[in-house]
């Protein structure tokens, strides 16, 4: 049954979406019947066993590996200002001009960009595309395309249609929209008018099979971690999101929400503006040296399902990175208590690691 099944069920669910009256727009699923007329024939239950889905589901798709999947969205949101749009332009050129990594993870696919610019700021974006320093050949220019969102603006709504009929014509790897607040028409507070862009942005990456990452600012300051600006919909409905942010003059770029890889990996990274008028994106040894120990950390606990003693993890940690002191590792393990339980020992018996009982995203 489950291998006649995923021959008829070899093409994924694509999720199409349709203007409502109000101007919104809803969801529609074109293949329904393909599913339908595959399962009838088998059983009257609705739906399907896992072992149907599995065979069914595609594969996830990167375009920067446990970071940016292909065919979904990825919020990378911050504080204005603070080098969201510069480093968008960065992974633009990176992608276009046929960069093997972007900050220390591979690329999977290069190719055609749209950078989609509903902030009409072309002469930002043209200054900063002359300045900015990308260790890939110059002629990423000529691979990355500028648009200006008013032309796809329509008289209810962006004309989503016209974008991927062009993206699909150059077949694009990666689509930058920005940024969110807009393209959405009504209440950003409001859940239905943010969930019909999401919904319209997910057809596009589903229909172009491109990385769609769109640039969005920050709720007001609360308590943990910035959240995107408006409707908890947003982070909820992304695939994955990136969180952009200057935390005591340090530049912090944190993997907040990863459907498909471990969330809460953390880049530092250095946007400079040199004196000779060109901009570049680099990771300090801050990343190299802790962001790399805290994978380890979390990679070597989760071996360990009953736990380890912080003395064994500091062995083996030390036998992995060379000596480091006691303080740098209860920060390393301190930085993972979304993944990780620390237990202090009491006076004289040893302290304890235990990984969370969940998965890492």
């Amino acid at each position: 049954m489950a291998g006649a099944f995923a021959d008829t069920c070899v093409q994924p669910l694509q999720k199409y979406t349709m203007q409502n009256e109000n101007g919104y727009f809803e969801s529609v699923f074109d293949n329904v019947k393909i599913f339908d007329e595959a399962f009838a024939p088998y059983t009257d239950e609705l739906g399907l066993t896992i072992e149907e889905l599995e065979q069914c589901g595609r594969k996830v798709e990167w375009l920067v590996e446990e970071l940016i999947p292909l065919r979904y969205v990825t919020l990378l949101y911050g504080h204005g200002g603070v080098g969201k749009s510069t480093l968008a332009l960065h992974l633009c050129a990176t992608i276009a001009g046929g960069g093997d990594s972007w900050l220390g993870c591979n690329v999977a696919r290069n190719g055609t960009v749209f950078y989609v610019d509903f902030e009409r700021q072309e002469d930002s974006i043209a200054e900063r595309a002359r300045a900015l320093k990308v260790e890939v050949p110059d002629n990423w220019k000529k691979f990355c395309r500028y648009l200006n969102g008013d032309q796809f603006r329509g008289r209810k709504a962006v004309e989503y249609d016209r974008l991927i009929q062009y993206a699909e014509r150059h077949k694009a790897a990666l689509i930058v929209i920005d940024s969110f607040g807009l393209i959405c028409r009504g209440d950003i507070s409001d859940a239905t008018p943010v969930i019909s862009v999401l919904e319209q942005l997910q057809d596009v990456a589903n229909r172009t099979g491109a990385a769609v990452v769109v640039i969005d600012h920050v709720a007001k300051q609360s308590d943990g971690d910035p959240t995107p600006y408006g409707s908890v919909y947003k982070l909820n409905y992304a695939r994955s999101a990136l969180l952009l942010h200057n935390e005591a003059n340090v530049l912090e770029l944190k993997l907040r929400k990863a459907n498909y890889a471990t969330a809460g990996r953390k880049w530092y990274l250095a946007i400079n503006y040199t004196d000779d008028g060109t901009i570049t994106v680099t990771e300090s040894e801050r990343t190299t040296e802790a962001g790399r120990r805290r994978k380890f950390i979390l990679d070597y606990v989760q071996k360990h399902p009953k736990g380890v003693t912080v003395t064994d993890l500091s062995q083996a940690v030390n036998a992995e990175f060379g000596n480091i002191n006691e303080r740098a590792l209860y920060r390393d393990i301190n930085s993972l208590t979304d993944f990780l339980h620390f237990e202090r020992g009491k006076k004289g018996q040893q302290g304890w690691v235990y990984p969370r009982q969940m998965e890492p995203w």
